[in-house]
């Protein structure tokens, strides 16, 4: 089922369960892509005259697909018998993590809206974050004639982050599958 956007001027997303490839023209343009649904249907997107894919599935997401479709280090795609469509030897490589520990409360009163600043740095240089917000849940009503009917509830939220200051560790990634995005791959 081929999907494109209503006119060439507007945005057009796609929620996916999973993409499972990425359509190329014969000029190694990305012109679509081919995903899978919530309910396991496979469908089309494709692009009209002068729009563009933007791939949005995280350091680890987007470069396995990458890899995947045949857009990486000519070494790595060979090795896994991948079609090249685009030599790039930076694809998987040089990624490293962004650790951080958080906790969240739930504040019997209510707190001012205050957004992340640093309010301390440790002995071993991680940075303590704090901030505020107040979200909204609402619940259905236990005992209504309206079953649409919900009571909303005004939560105040605090949040208290200590986030390293640089990447603990850095390396690349490796395909463990050459043709299953569902199965994840090494870093």
């Amino acid at each position: 089922m081929p999907l494109a956007a209503p006119s060439s001027s507007s945005s057009f997303a796609v929620e996916a369960l999973y993409v499972k490839t990425i359509i190329f023209s014969s000029k190694a343009s990305a012109i679509g892509v081919v995903y899978s649904d919530l309910k396991g249907r496979t469908h089309e997107a494709l692009i009209r005259d002068e729009g563009e894919v933007i791939l949005r599935a995280g350091a680890i997401g987007s470069s396995q697909l990458l890899l995947l479709i045949g857009v990486g280090p000519l070494p790595l795609l060979s090795s896994h018998k991948v079609p090249v469509v685009s030599q790039n030897p930076d694809v998987g490589n040089f990624m490293v993590d962004n650790p951080r520990n958080s906790i969240t409360i739930i504040v019997p009163f209510t707190l001012d809206l205050s957004i992340v600043q640093v309010v301390g740095i440790t002995n071993y240089f991680n940075y303590i974050e704090p901030f505020s917000s107040i979200t909204s849940f609402s619940f259905p009503q236990p005992f209504s004639f309206d079953p649409n009917e919900t009571t909303p509830l005004e939560l105040s939220v605090a949040t208290i982050i200590e986030k390293s200051s640089g990447p603990l560790s850095s390396g690349s990634l490796g395909l463990v599958s050459s043709a299953d995005v569902k199965v994840n791959p090494t870093v």
